[in-house]
This record gives structure tokens, C-alpha cells and sequence, in this order.
């Protein structure tokens, strides 16, 4: 379900607590003004009302504007006719105020005014970045940058790079967005800037949620609400509690998510801000969708409603609408349901937001497979799918699919329902694949981030210890006398000093470099994880395709019911580094399972395990006990003329879990003559051996697999697999 997150225009908000107050007087002071002064105030009053009253605003620059040109004040027409250009930006014409801001830059020029020019950077770059002009954006907030570099003007710095913060957020380059916020940050703490640290604590935050570092989100979000319950505004109080709440939500934390909204949502109704009022409603509903308290959701979802159409925002219409179908839909209300989605396409033809019109249709032919009407449900999913793949969206792409896969599998076209599975595997490997390289290269970036900081560190640590020398030194002439044995005595405490700060610099970084080699270790494995997922994936594919071709309608069902169930496990646990036991051994019961049925029940299986292990409370890596599992199958049981036994067993000893996958199958020998022949090579098997190696790095443990050939009266009966397996609990 969508979810909403509060973002914040920097500074903007702060204006606007500080503009009522100043209108009145600035008003009583306009009637006495003349000339230069009378322009400052114009100015001053277009300025404020830009937030009450554009039109009003609009005439005082123009009044502005008319005055400077009978009396040549060049900063007053820059000021009046920038003026001009926000108003538009507010109207949403952001070409008409680009064309104002070109102005006021070509002006600000002429005139050599450093401050007015850099000024003019900043409104063209924002300009750019409402327009999706995002590297124009850029390029003018650097403009903008070196000027205030030039000018040492500290003030501006800090507010162009909460700027470059926010559109490196746009493009999703999060360790850039960091370190320009970070750099804002230091700015704002120097200067005592305490208005605007707010905004930047919140921008921080964000960045942190948007790559799912949800504990340092939640670490400046809390910070944030400091800053707002000292600047007693609460505005900013009510949206730190909600974006609090969003932190939970993700951390599946409900019961503290509908705490935190819930302060939110009373401020909001405190201070009468409607809007976000409606927003925080619509994540009380969220929140008790995750809980399943539907008729609670619904209350919160129909009251957001109630405050979007009071304010005519058609946008949040859509997704409070879309939000209220998907509840109905787990509620098994088919037809509030349909009617909801329809409501909120309707919406759609005011927003023509594609994105959310791809959602609903998905949702829309997900509803009509369910209650069996054929044609509407793939009429939706094609439009889905068209505009899915018009705005290059992967993830709608892969939902799409795998909603055409259930409504082929639901009208008994068991054909198409595997290539759209494949397709959905395919583009989802994709995906995973993507995220992961993106994390390492976030990991990276950011890992340089700290060894600068820790470089700054380092500098100030040797400032210090220098400034220290230069008072010793200083004091030594008024102590004359005991010259040499202050001498040594500052020798030997600037030594110590140098010494402890070398060695605390060496561990702060060797600590840093342990965490960073243990992440990358994390997402090495995971891509892993991803590559072995398909090796086994296909040959079950193989199986519904020869029942489909055999007209085996029963028995394609069958599989292809079990073989989605495992396919959905499967994506899940590949992007955790440990799941529950009891998550595995359900993976591996679905595999098995296949595996049976493929062979027309040529073994059997048992699971065993010590009392003592917990399978809901055990975790474990996943996907490390199917490759061996693969390979009692394929090369011990396969080639058996009787009946297959399989044993997967759990032991707990120390610190690892000793699993033993046994077989009665043919044996080693006999097998790789067979292997030989075949020339087959288990992929499955030299993967995992990769993944304990690193899992042995990560874990600190010794982690073995340690293969044994089982004889009954000398001959081969078997082999047993014993695999250490790291585990934690929950």
C-alpha cells in the first residue's frame, strides 16, 4: 500500500511562522515612505504575501517595479521582478519564472552585485529541479556555490547545499545527497543558525529512509523533534512525530508507528492544518492495514477522504481511494472494492499521474481474475503493462507480471501462466541484482564520507595538540628557572598526547573498516544467494511444461500452485541475510515437494531436529541446505532402482547448528562414474562452498561441510552431509 512521507522546503516554513506578524506594520509604514524606501517595502510586502495572497503579491511588485524605473534603483527591480518570479514558481509557471529569475541574473550582472547574482543562481535552480531539470539544477546551484565561496558568505553556503542535498535525493545518488547535507549541517552549527537546522536534521533523515537505514533515520528524525520543541513551533513537532511514526512502520513496529501518528495527528487538529492532517490519518490507516484492524483503517482512510475533498486534492483523493479498494479487498468486498479502484481512476483522469494509474489497474485486474471475469481483469493488466513499461518502471513491470501469472494460472492457462513466471524471474533477478550493486557503490560512497570526516577529525586532534606545545612553550618564559625540566616535561606530554590520539584514531578507523568490510561481506553473499536461486528453479518449469503438453491438467495445477508458493519464498529470503528456521524448512518442504512429484514419489523425506532448537526463534542463512539436498536427489536416490529415503537433521552444538542431509541412494562412487559420463558440474554446490567461506568471515566461526560415504556390508548405501550453519536468535 502507498505510504506517504512529509518533505520539507528549506527554510520555507520559518517564513512563514514570521510573515504575519511584520505585514501590519510594514503596511502602516508604506503610506508615510517615499522613493528608495518606499521600493524597499513594496518589496518587503510582495515578499510576505507570497504566502497568503499571490495575486496581492503580484501587484506590490509590479507597483515596485514602477517605481524603480522612474528612480533607477537597480537592486529594487532585481528584488521586484525575482518577486515576480516566485509568485509564478508558487502558480506552477515555472517557464514564466524562469524567464523573471534570466532577468534579475542579466541585471545583477550589469550591476556586479555578488549577492543579488548568486541569489538569481539559486531561483533558476530551483526553477530547473520543479521541472525535472535536474541537471540544470545542479549546474546553477554550483554558479551559486562558488560565489558564496568567493564572498565567504556562510549563510548562503549552508542553504545551497541542503539544495544540492535535495536533488542528489531526487536522483537517488544518496551518499552525494549525505555529504551535501552533512556540509549544511556544519555550516548551520557554526553560524548558530538554530531556525534552520530543523529542515536540514529532517533532510538527513529522509536520505537515511530512502536507503533503509532506518535506526540513523529514526536518530535524526528525534533530533529534529529537539530542535522543533525548542524553536516551539509546532508545525515542525507534528511533522517529526509523523515521520517517527514512518521509521516504525518500516521497522514493523505498529504499535509505536500508531503512537507516533496519532501525536501527529493531534497538533495537526491543534493547529488546524488540514492538510496534513489528512496525511497523517491516511498512515493510521496504514498502519492498522498492517495490523489487519481493517474497520479501524477504513475509519482513518474514509476520514482522509473527507479532508482531501474539503481541500480538493485530487492527488491524495486517488491514493486514499486506492487504499480504501485494497482494505475492501482483504475484507473479501469485492464490489466496494471495485468501486473504490474505479473511483480513484477516475481521479486519475484530473492527476494523470501514470504511476498510480499502473497501481490501481494492477489491483483492478487482480479483482476481476479473483471474482472471474476474464476479460476485464487482462484489459487492465494490459493497460498496467503498457504504462508500466512506457515510464520504465521495473517494479510495476515485475508486479504486473506476476499479477498476468496468477490470472492465466486462475483461468486454467497454465501455459501462459509459466512464461509470465519466467518473465517475472527474470526481470526480479534483475532487480535484486541492481539493488545490490547500488548498495555497495552507497557503502562505498560513504565510507569515504567518514574517512574524511575522519581526516577533519584528525586535523582538529593535531590543532589541538599544537595549540597546547604554543602554551607550554609560552609559559616556559616566566619560569626561566626551570627551563630544561619543563622542556622535558612538555616533550613527554606532547608524546603521550600524539601517542593516545594516534592509537584512538587507528582503532576509530580500524572499527569503521570492520563494519564496512562486514557489510559489503552481507551484500557479496546476497548477491550469492541470487545467483543459485535459478539453478534449481528451472528444471521444476521443465516439469509443468511436459504436464501441460501431456494434458495433465490436475497434476500442472498441483505444481504449479506449489511451485509459486516456492518461488515467492524463495525472492523473499534471498534479499535477508538469516530467516527463521522455520522459513527454511518450509522452502525446502515446497522444494521437496516438487522434487517428489517430478520423480513420481521415488523417495521419501524426513525432517528431524533436537528439542532445544527453536524454529521460530532460530535464524539461519538461507538457502544453504537445498544444493545438498539437490544432490541426494540427482546423484544418490535418481539412479536407484528402490524406494529413496532422505534425512535432514538439526543438532545444536555451541555456537553453530550441525545439519546432516542423509540419503540411501548409490553412493559417491558410483555416482561420479555416472557424473563422468554425464560431465555435470554442481553450480549449487560450489556457490554455497563460497557462502561459507564468506559466512566464516563475517561470523567469526569455523564453518565446515564434511562429506561421508556410507557402507553396509562394504558396499555404498548412502552418504551423509554435515554442514555448520551460523545462527542467531531473535
Amino acid at each position: 500500500m502507498k505510504h506517504f512521507i512529509l518533505l520539507f522546503i528549506f527554510f520555507s516554513f520559518l517564513f512563514n511562522t514570521q510573515a504575519n506578524k511584520e505585514i501590519d506594520s510594514l503596511e502602516n509604514l508604506l503610506y508615510k515612505s517615499s522613493g528608495k524606501e518606499k521600493i524597499k517595502i513594496l518589496n518587503s510586502l510582495s515578499e510576505k504575501y507570497l504566502y497568503f495572497d499571490i495575486d496581492k503579491s503580484i501587484s506590490l511588485a509590479k507597483q515596485a517595479i514602477d517605481l524603480c524605473e522612474k528612480t533607477n534603483d537597480d537592486e529594487g527591480w532585481i528584488n521586484a521582478i525575482t518577486n515576480l518570479g516566485i509568485a509564478n514558481e508558487y502558480n506552477g509557471n515555472y517557464q514564466e519564472a524562469l524567464i523573471y529569475y534570466q532577468k534579475a541574473l542579466k541585471k545583477s550582472i550589469i550591476i556586479n552585485n555578488k549577492s543579488k547574482t548568486a541569489s538569481c543562481y539559486v531561483n533558476i535552480g530551483i526553477a530547473n529541479k520543479m521541472t525535472n531539470n535536474i541537471d540544470s539544477a545542479i549546474y546553477n546551484y554550483e554558479l551559486a556555490k562558488t560565489i558564496y565561496e568567493e564572498t565567504e558568505d556562510f549563510r548562503g553556503l549552508a542553504f545551497i547545499y541542503n539544495n544540492l542535498g535535495t536533488v542528489y535525493n531526487i536522483k537517488s545518488n544518496y551518499p552525494q545527497a549525505l555529504i551535501a547535507y552533512k556540509k549544511s549541517l556544519a555550516l548551520i552549527e557554526q553560524i548558530k543558525d538554530n531556525n534552520s537546522k530543523f529542515s536540514v536534521l529532517v533532510n538527513i533523515g529522509n536520505t537515511y529512509y530512502y536507503m533503509s537505514q532506518y535506526n540513523k533515520a529514526s536518530d535524526y528524525y528525534f533530533a529534529a523533534l529537539s530542535e522543533s520543541k525548542k524553536l516551539k513551533i509546532k508545525a515542525s513537532e507534528a511533522s517529526s512525530y509523523n515521520n517517527i511514526g514512518l521509521v516504525y512502520r518500516a521497522q514493523k513496529k505498529y504499535e509505536k508507528a500508531l503512537e507516533f501518528f496519532e501525536k501527529s495527528g493531534k497538533i495537526y487538529t491543534e493547529i488546524g492544518d488540514k492538510y496534513n492532517l489528512g496525511i497523517s490519518s491516511q498512515n493510521l490507516g496504514l498502519v492498522n492495514f498492517d495490523l489487519k484492524n481493517y474497520t479501524k483503517a477504513l475509519e482513518n482512510l474514509n476520514f482522509s477522504v473527507q479532508i482531501r475533498k474539503e481541500l480538493n486534492d485530487l492527488s491524495g483523493l486517488e491514493l486514499t481511494y486506492n487504499n480504501i479498494g485494497i482494505t475492501y479487498y482483504e475484507l473479501g468486498k469485492y464490489l466496494e472494492s471495485e468501486k473504490y479502484y474505479l473511483m480513484g481512476l477516475k481521479n486519475n483522469l484530473s492527476t494523470n499521474d501514470k504511476n498510480n494509474k499502473a497501481i490501481i489497474c494492477i489491483n483492478l485486474g487482480n479483482l476481476y481474475t479473483k471474482i472471474d471475469k476474464k476479460q476485464l481483469s487482462k484489459a487492465y493488466l494490459d493497460t498496467a503493462l503498457a504504462i508500466a513499461q512506457e515510464i520504465q518502471s521495473p517494479e510495476l513491470i515485475k508486479e504486473t507480471y506476476k499479477a498476468f501469472a496468477e490470472h492465466f494460472e486462475g483461468f486454467g492457462d497454465f501455459k501462459s501462466s509459466v512464461e509470465f513466471i519466467k518473465k517475472f524471474i527474470k526481470i526480479e533477478g534483475e532487480i535484486i541484482n541492481t539493488e545490490n550493486l547500488n548498495r555497495i557503490s552507497e557503502l562505498e560512497a560513504i565510507y569515504e564520507l567518514e574517512q574524511k570526516e575522519l581526516k577533519i577529525n584528525n586535523l582538529e586532534n593535531l590543532r589541538a595538540i599544537n595549540e597546547l606545545r604554543i602554551q607550554k612553550q609560552e609559559s616556559e618564559i616566566y619560569r626561566e628557572r626551570n627551563f630544561n625540566l619543563i622542556l622535558i616535561i612538555s616533550f613527554v606530554g606532547f608524546f603521550a598526547i600524539s601517542l593516545l590520539v594516534f592509537f584512538l584514531i587507528r582503532l576509530q578507523n580500524k572499527r569503521k573498516r570492520n563494519q564496512i568490510e562486514k557489510k559489503s561481506l552481507e551484500l557479496e553473499t546476497g548477491m550469492l544467494r541470487s545467483q543459485m536461486n535459478p539453478h534449481f528453479i528451472f528444471n521444476s518449469m521443465n516439469s509443468i511444461q511436459s504436464y501441460i503438453s501431456e494434458n495433465d491438467a490436475y497434476r500442472a495445477e498441483k505444481y504449479l500452485s506449489k511451485f509459486a508458493m516456492l518461488i515467492r519464498n524463495i525472492l523473499e529470503n534471498s534479499r535477508k541475510s538469516y530467516i527463521s528456521i522455520e522459513k527454511e524448512l518450509e522452502t525446502l518442504e515446497l522444494y521437496i515437494g516438487l522434487e517428489k512429484l517430478r520423480f513420481n514419489n521415488k523417495f521419501e523425506y524426513k525432517i528431524e531436529s533436537d528439542d532445544n532448537i527453536d524454529y521460530e526463534f532460530f535464524t539461519i542463512p538461507p538457502m544453504l541446505i537445498q544444493p545438498y539436498i539437490e544432490n541426494a536427489i540427482i546423484h544418490g536416490i535418481q539412479n536407484k532402482d528402490e524406494m529413496g529415503l532422505i534425512i535432514v537433521n538439526f543438532k545444536l552444538l555451541g555456537n553453530i547448528i550441525k545439519c546432516s542431509v542423509i540419503d540411501n541412494g548409490i553412493g559417491r562412487s558410483e555416482s561420479a562414474k555416472i557424473k563422468k559420463e554425464k560431465k555435470h558440474e554442481s553450480l549449487g554446490i560450489k556457490v554455497t562452498e563460497e557462502r561459507l567461506e564468506l559466512l566464516t568471515k563475517e561470523s567469526g566461526k569455523q564453518l565446515n561441510v564434511k562429506i561421508i560415504d556410507l557402507f553396509e556390508n562394504n558396499n555404498p548405501c548412502g552418504t551423509r552431509v554435515e554442514i555448520d550453519i551460523p545462527f542467531k536468535e531473535i
